[in-house]
């Protein structure tokens, strides 16, 4: 979130990161004031759909106004194109490696207290966290989803993803993009060797891991599973579970 430290009055504040928890909190003081068009961004797929078909209804109809959702990747460039002082987007919701580096460039505030939205005190302490910037919406299991019609024993352990027979046919993420790619690099530091910041263990690891397909959005893995195209890879719990009663050989 922005320099500014506070949530401003007026359109021209942007709440960072984790969007619609900060929406939902933070957002009534300045639609009253100004506005009654929120603009915000959002995921596509199965993230999109839930925010579309339920949160976002429910936001409009008990604040009475009307939230105007961006789901075309990239965001920040947008932002950062758009006048500080009258910014392309009210809340912005997308990955944290994207949130830091908006922060540091002013376009968004760090944290949002209990002072400028008083539900925040009610949220986990996780979600809002100094790992991260604002305040987190959706929160779900990071792990190995697989098919479960392809032989595979259910796995363990992060280093099941190197087993030689998935060779070509494993999943995982575009580093420098998606922050699963950056979370799961650092586990193989973790993993392999002495912690989370031990890169040199953990490109090694992922050397181990070719060859595999590399996507940039959760919900194309969740496609590649469904089709076979990947047996196991990196994904969150609910775009496993989601599959439940649909006849999917797939697990997580």
């Amino acid at each position: 979130m922005g320099t500014e430290g506070v949530i401003m009055i007026s359109r021209r504040t942007v709440l960072g990161t984790g969007a619609l928890a900060a929406a939902t909190l933070a957002t009534p003081s300045i639609l009253h004031a100004q506005t009654k068009t929120l603009k915000i961004t959002t995921w596509g797929g199965k993230w999109g759909e839930i925010m579309k078909a339920t949160v976002l209804p429910a936001f409009e109809k008990e604040f009475k106004c009307t939230v105007q959702a961006d789901q075309a990747f990239p965001f920040v460039p947008k932002l950062q194109a758009s006048p500080k002082n009258d910014p392309i987007y009210d809340v912005l919701h997308t990955n944290s490696n994207e949130q830091w580096n908006s922060f540091t460039e002013g376009l968004v505030m760090a944290k949002i207290t209990p002072k400028e939205a008083p539900n925040v005190a009610d949220v986990y302490p996780y979600a809002v966290s100094d790992k991260i910037v604002g305040v987190s919406i959706f929160t779900s299991a990071i792990g190995l989803g697989y098919r479960t019609d392809k032989g595979l024993t259910k796995p363990t352990s992060w280093k099941d993803l190197a087993d030689p027979k998935l060779a070509g046919v494993r999943g995982g993420y575009i580093i420098p993009v998606n922050s699963l790619g950056q979370c799961h690099l650092m586990m193989l530091g973790k993993i392999y060797g002495k912690g989370l910041q031990d890169l040199d263990a953990a490109y090694k690891a992922l050397e181990q891991l070719k060859p595999i397909k590399l996507v940039d959005f959760t919900g194309q893995m969740e496609k590649m599973l469904l089709s076979g195209e990947v047996i196991e890879g990196v994904i969150h719990d609910s775009g496993v579970y989601r599959y439940d009663g649909q006849n999917q050989p797939v697990d997580f």
